[in-house]
Formats: structure tokens, sequence, C-alpha cells
């Protein structure tokens, strides 16, 4: 800095110092000083995306995604940041249309198979799920299994081979992995209580207990007189800052089981 400090690429990695040093303010500033310099340089985009997620800032996250995506269109990563963002939001059809293009880019990559389950299990598009269901089970089984999916393998198989996939990836440490998994077999059989469930506690696990809390209203609703089910959505609002929430489970859980000494875990 000091020998050239208008040089693009230094302030690029000074802000990139401060990201993994976990100093978002002060690496938000330098990517920004970054581009002062040169504008068209994707990388500081792709960041300030990162950085703008963390903070749960999606519509300014997508745009920095965007803006990677089009100053850099021979990598994949800025695309499939972008692709992961759409699904988040739901935007499933977009998001399997985005991890298309990581695919074509970038062939063989596990959370982009995944992501192609997720979106094709939203979009009903069974046989789709299929196709990559068969290269993410070769991929956790192993290449040795060379399979093909019989052409009538159904949702509700489809959705159970997932989710054993996703446990797998759990045991390998692979949480991001098996999220994915656990979501499409959820939008494949989203009437599984089993899958409902799996679904909330890895929500619950990787630190998504806003979207955890739906999932066990809908079991609730099923199951009214599960304390324990009550005691894992208390669990989510504790986690969430919600106090008034907190209190009103464990006032069932201690209605249910008929105790007044409860403790949420």
């Amino acid at each position: 800095m000091k020998l050239n400090p208008n040089d693009a690429r230094h302030r690029f990695n000074r802000g990139t110092f401060f990201l993994e040093e976990g100093r978002a303010e002060e690496a938000e500033q330098w990517f920004h000083k970054a581009l002062e310099v040169s504008p068209n340089m994707p990388e500081p985009y792709l960041n300030l995306g990162l950085l703008a997620r963390r903070r749960g800032d999606a519509g300014q996250a997508e745009e920095m995604y965007r803006r990677a995506v089009a100053l850099d269109g021979n990598s994949y990563e800025p695309l499939a940041n972008l692709a992961h963002l759409l699904l988040d939001l739901e935007r499933y059809e977009e998001a399997a249309g985005a991890f298309e293009q990581v695919q074509e880019k970038r062939p063989g990559l596990l959370d982009v198979d995944l992501g192609l389950c997720v979106g094709y299990a939203a979009c009903g598009q069974i046989g789709r799920v299929r196709e990559q269901a068969a290269a993410v089970l070769r991929v956790v089984y192993g290449q040795a299994l060379q399979m093909t999916l019989p052409p009538n393998t159904g949702a509700a198989e489809l959705a159970q081979l997932l989710a054993e996939s996703g446990r797998m990836l759990l045991g390998r440490q692979l949480p991001v992995c098996a999220r994915l998994a656990y979501l499409a077999a959820y939008l494949l059989d989203s009437s599984s209580k089993e899958l409902t469930l799996q679904l909330a506690e890895i929500f619950r696990s990787t630190g998504e207990a806003h979207r955890a809390v739906p999932l066990y209203e809908l079991l609730i609703q099923a199951e009214p007189s599960e304390a324990d089910l009550f005691r894992r959505l208390g669990a989510c609002y504790e986690a969430m800052g919600v106090p008034e929430a907190v209190q009103l489970c464990v006032q069932q859980v201690a209605a249910l089981e008929g105790s007044q000494a409860i403790t949420l875990k």
C-alpha cells in the first residue's frame, strides 16, 4: 500500500484481510476503495455480496452478485453464490436456471447438484430430480456406484434417498450440502412428518431458527399433544430473541407434561 496506494488489487487484498478477521465494516470500506480505482473488478462485488447476505440484506446481495456475474463471465463462483441466494429466497425456478449455468462451467460440484435437486423438486420436475439424485448418490456412496435410478422411482422414494444422503453428509461434516439434501427431500414429500422434522432440525442446527419455526408449527398442528415439539419450537424462539413466544411454549410444555420444571433444549 505504501509503494502503490492506488493499486486496486492491493486495496482488495486489504479488504480480504479484514474480511477473514471478521472486521466486516473495514472490509466493506476497502472493497469500495478498490472499486473507486477499478470499477470493473468483479471480486469486490462478490465479497460485498457476501457481506450483504451475512447482514440479511438479500436485495443488496443479489445486486452485488449480479454485477460480479456480469463482469466475470468465465468464473462459476459468482453465479453459484447467486444461485444459492435465490434458493434461500425460494425463487426456485431462477435458482435452478443459475445452477444449470454453473454446472455447464464446472460439472461435478455436489452443492450444485443438490441445489438443482431442490430447484427441480420445488418446480415438480421429478424426472430431472431423478437425474441429479443419481449424481448425488454417486458422490455420497462413491464413484464405484455407477447407477441410473429406475424411471418409475417416485417422489417419495427420491425423498428417502436424498434424506439418507443428508444424514451421511452430516456425518461427514458437510452441513451446507446436508441442508440442501434435506430441503430437496422435504419438497418432494412435504406430507412426511419425518422429513418435516428432519428439515426443521437441520435449520435449527445451522442457525436458521426462523426457517424451522413454520415447520415445527406444521408438526404441532398435526400432533398438538406432543410436548417435545413445543420444546423445540421454544428453543427456536429463544435463539431468535422472542421471550414472549418462548414463555408460551414453556407454559404449553408444562401443561402437557404436568410439570413446572421445564428446560428448553
